[in-house]
């Protein structure tokens, strides 16, 4: 798989909201931080860990209220 698939996979993952993807996107995002040099690398990445960490949250918060 190519990187690009893999970006357009993770942003699938955010805009699905389906827990196995995000854990995937958020595990694969987390290891593109850790292999970035450039600052700015970091920081793109870091915006993507955030979004799907906050999609995680509010998918167990609503999993909870259901339960």
């Amino acid at each position: 798989m190519t990187r690009f698939k893999e970006l357009r996979r993770v942003e699938r993952a955010i805009e699905d909201t389906r827990k196995p993807e995000l854990l995937w996107a958020l595990n694969y995002c987390r290891m593109r931080y850790n292999d970035s040099k450039m600052k700015n690398g970091k920081k793109y990445w870091n915006q993507f860990i955030r979004r799907i960490e906050k999609d995680l949250v509010a998918l167990e918060s609503v999993t909870k209220k259901t339960t």
